[in-house]
């Protein structure tokens, strides 16, 4: 009727899902009790897939299965026809594809290298190459959309899956399988590689600065000194820059 027989707690840890949607389906399952129960052939109820709304008779003893496997395809059964019910109803979702999946995760794992974090980090484990800079695929009115595509995960994998004449899968089916089978693995941030030319060459920009400021606090230097450490500072950036 739209009671519940097990822990809230436990029914949306086990089925990861959220208080909004459990008191949706309390709500359908309730209007579901209250809709009138219907007579179909057992026949109608296989063909549209509403085995799990046929009402058992009170005198059968045995379980549903083998009673329902005793009767034949013309036999009247009770069916509490479903109050809402979609039309995608009974039919796999686009994202239970186990060869797409089994696919998917093998990419990630041969793509993905652990970060030396402790199994039970609340962060990430395991990071993605570094070649990949995002998940999902650009849009295609972006700049330089190609070289951005070879750097998203679902790109390189759905052309990867191309090329061996298999099927892919949208940015929405990869991120929802990422998160239910890879959860600790994630893009890896972006850091900086230490370069001695560029600490020396910030160091020295930083130390003419701040004789700059000095000279300045103390006055009675010319502003010919001053502008010729700019002049310095200047000529370090450009050389930085081009360095880069």
């Amino acid at each position: 009727m739209g009671n519940l027989l097990f822990c809230l707690q436990c029914i949306r840890s086990t089925f990861s899902i959220s208080r909004q949607r459990l008191a949706h389906q309390r709500k359908v399952k309730n209007r579901q009790f209250q809709q009138p129960v219907s007579d179909m052939t057992k026949q109608e109820v296989e063909e549209k897939r509403l085995g799990e709304y046929v009402v058992v008779p009170e005198e059968v003893d045995e379980s549903f299965l083998t009673w329902w496997r005793s009767i034949d395809s013309l036999t009247i059964v009770n069916v509490r026809v479903p109050h809402e019910r979609h039309g995608l109803a009974g039919k796999s979702s686009n994202s239970a594809k186990p060869d797409i999946l089994h696919d998917f995760l093998t990419f990630v794992d041969s793509n993905s290298q652990p970060n030396g974090r402790a199994a039970d980090s609340s962060g990430p484990t395991s990071y993605f190459l570094s070649r990949f800079t995002t998940f999902t695929r650009p849009k295609k009115d972006v700049s330089n959309y190609e070289e951005r595509y070879k750097r998203s995960v679902v790109g390189v994998f759905n052309r990867a899956q191309e090329e061996c004449g298999k099927s892919g899968c949208s940015d929405k089916t990869a991120s929802t399988w990422l998160q239910q089978h890879r959860p600790k693995v994630a893009i890896c941030p972006h850091k900086l590689d230490y370069c001695d030319t560029c600490a020396k060459a910030n160091e020295e920009i930083r130390a003419k600065q701040t004789t700059i400021n000095r000279l300045r606090q103390t006055g009675g230097t010319s502003a010919e000194d001053i502008k010729s450490i700019e002049d310095k500072i200047a000529s370090v950036r450009a050389s930085l820059e081009e360095h880069k």
